[in-house]
């Protein structure tokens, strides 16, 4: 199904070597008793250091009624609300905010009542006391929520990919085909055909919708609405923006919004890795990765070219592949060029999804192999989930590995912030869940953190056996284990013990 070669009728899935590995093990989770906490919402945020203590920053977000443009951080003891000095941000929920060395970086959103959806870049200062003032330049992206941004720290610049959001004019006479992504109702996101732009709640605070949420009449004429596939880098010392020209026709994901993204930092180089979402056919579980962010080329042997799928992009949700990795030497050769790439991969992937965290875990897989964790959101039944899949790019070969989890899981959710602390624990925190057709959303205000040691060492260990063939179904959903210990959490960000 999609680009991702699938097993051969009649031939039995085969499990990924590192799956194996990781099956005597589990992933812990512990909540953590912080007090004076945000008010329940659906958020952005990002780990930064201050005076050398790794700490959660979460600015704005949106909760059943209100959105917000307040600023919070939480490293031990309670959580601590912070008025920076300054012209502030809009309130918006669908946004990001991204660490940087010059601080803490907003862009994009939905603001309902200032605005509209938002194309704006703010910047918090490093110790969180100001807003700084800002002038983007350059090749500006249009307004737009629901995106993805991620850190390239050796080019010191901010990738953005996707979204929703109005069609920009210079699109609105392409192709037809191309032009429509919005236009199924039963998709929720939909093109404006009257007086107001919807755009459809699915519990997710600012969410895709199913076509059956609240309607948030837009101010002026009627407008198109769109789905993304496009990138931009925003150079964070200058402001400036440029839109990456990646070629038309070359093998790209489909536009979408509400997918994860994360860096993918290996030693041979950066790679923008996107998984899933949800575009105009559906929710996705494909996997796609931007190599050559940072001027190398680093996906190594296991990637291939592919071409944008459609709904369930990939391996639909319980298929495995056992295609073995296929070697691209134009991805090899050490080219400067940007260019997407469709790993192969083995290992039953995660379901479809969207509003779920894709959060790089560094070096910490096999050989030093980059890992990257995907964890929860809202999958194509509109059912909230709180698995765990990591993702393995070896050298030799790309795999999914489902985790085990125990302790005091978090509840089923999406539009939650998911943050790696120093000390390799995932950290937490809010989100949203029970979205309904009426419209009823559970927020969350809620912090946790999930101990990873032992898959890694788990994960580190040598392969021995060969590989094995195996029908055996997806595990179900985590549920808490009633005798396990919740881990400490009096001080959950500390740093690590070999001072990375």
């Amino acid at each position: 199904m999609g680009n991702q070669p699938s097993a051969p009728i009649g031939d039995a899935p085969t499990v990924a070597p590192a799956q194996r590995l990781v099956e005597g093990v589990e992933a812990l989770w512990g909540a953590v008793p912080a007090t004076g906490p945000p008010g329940c919402r659906a958020t952005a945020g990002d780990i930064v250091q201050i005076a050398g203590e790794p700490t959660l920053v979460v600015c704005g977000g949106n909760g059943l009624e209100d959105e917000f443009d307040d600023v919070w951080s939480f490293s031990s003891g309670p959580w601590r609300r912070h008025d920076p000095d300054g012209r502030k941000p809009k309130p918006r929920g669908g946004h990001t905010a991204v660490a940087t060395p010059e601080g803490v970086v907003v862009f994009g959103g939905i603001s309902h009542e200032k605005g509209g959806y938002l194309a704006d870049v703010a910047l918090l200062s490093p110790d969180q006391t100001a807003w700084l003032p800002v002038c983007a330049t350059g090749e500006l992206p249009c307004a737009r929520d629901k995106h993805s941004a991620v850190f390239i720290p050796s080019t010191n610049q901010m990738l953005v990919f996707g979204g929703f959001g109005v069609k920009p004019p210079e699109e609105e006479d392409e192709d037809e085909d191309e032009g429509e992504d919005g236009k199924d109702g039963e998709d929720g996101e939909e093109r404006g055909d009257g007086d107001e732009v919807e755009d459809v709640s699915e519990g997710e605070g600012e969410g895709e919708g199913d076509g059956e949420g609240e309607e948030h009449p837009a101010k002026g004429p009627s407008v198109d609405m769109t789905w993304f596939s496009d990138t931009y880098a925003l150079e964070v010392s200058s402001m400036r923006w440029t839109k990456l020209a990646l070629g038309k026709g070359k093998p790209a994901p489909v536009a979408r919004a509400a997918h994860g993204a994360c860096l993918l930092d290996s030693s041979t180089g950066a790679a923008l890795l996107v998984f899933g979402g949800r575009g105009s056919e559906g929710r996705l579980n494909d996997t796609w990765v931007l190599d050559g962010v940072d001027g190398v080329a680093a996906v190594g042997g296991a990637a291939v070219g592919g071409r944008g799928s459609a709904a369930g992009g990939g391996a639909a949700a319980g298929e495995e592949t056992n295609s073995p990795p296929s070697l691209s030497e134009g991805v090899r050769s050490g080219s400067s060029v940007i260019k997407w790439v469709q790993p192969v991969m083995v290992g039953q992937p995660p379901s479809a999804r969207s509003f779920h965290a894709c959060v790089s875990l560094g070096r910490k897989g096999r050989n030093g192999a980059a890992l990257a964790a995907i964890y929860g959101g809202l999958d194509a039944d509109a059912n909230h989930l709180n698995d765990l899949h990591l993702l393995q790019a070896a050298e030799d070969a790309w795999s999914w590995v489902r985790v085990k989890q125990a302790g005091a899981l978090p509840s089923p959710r999406g539009c939650f912030v998911l943050s790696l602390a120093p000390s390799d624990e995932l950290v937490l925190f809010g989100g949203s869940s029970d979205w309904s057709s009426s419209g009823a959303t559970t927020y969350h205000h809620d912090t946790y953190v999930l101990r990873l040691q032992e898959v890694f060492t788990a994960l580190s260990a040598p392969l021995s056996a060969p590989l094995v063939a195996s029908a055996t179904a997806a595990p179900a959903q985590p549920k808490p284990r009633a005798d396990a210990a919740a881990p400490t959490a009096a001080v959950p960000l500390r740093r690590s013990s070999s001072g990375r």
